[in-house]
């Protein structure tokens, strides 16, 4: 929207926005410009990645994986996954086909595993609940979170 005051025009944009109703500021921002405001040049953006490798130890079924704020191995990965605020615990695992892997979400906003070649999609995940998918066939699943795309994880299929 635009407007004046005291003889001065202004700008204003609302960005971001919540996902499924929940009441969270998750990216929510107004921002004001005025229209005979000045900036200095600014260097350019870093090149945005066009591929990026998933890392970190694969987790197979009976393996003792670590929970958020702590440092050791404290649960055993039983084909529940964790969505944890943005991330995904652990982020790459190993089952044997025709297992189940659950997402469990115990943040505070929705989240999705989908897989980035769109063949399975658990949907809407909301804070306190659980989604599961079985998986039939040997590969590898790369999946992401639908509204937070940065969250990437990993199922391997023998």
């Amino acid at each position: 929207m635009t407007y004046e005051v005291d003889g001065k025009q202004y700008i204003t944009v609302a960005a971001g926005g919540n996902r499924g109703g929940v009441a969270t500021t998750d990216g929510d921002a107004v921002w004001t410009f005025t229209l005979d405001g000045t900036i200095d040049q600014v260097a350019a953006a870093p090149q945005v990645a066009t591929k990026v490798e998933i890392t970190g130890r694969i987790v197979n079924i009976g393996d003792p994986v670590a929970t958020p704020g702590n440092v050791g191995d404290d649960r055993v990965f039983n084909g529940t996954l964790e969505v944890y605020d943005f991330d995904f615990l652990p982020r790459r695992v190993q089952v044997p086909s025709g297992t189940t892997v659950s997402w469990q979400n115990t943040g505070s906003a929705i989240h999705t595993a989908t897989d980035t070649k769109v063949t399975w999609d658990t949907g809407d995940i909301r804070p306190g609940e659980t989604s599961s998918v079985q998986f039939n066939t040997a590969g590898t699943y790369t999946y992401t979170c639908s509204p937070h795309p940065w969250m990437l994880g990993q199922v391997i299929v023998q």
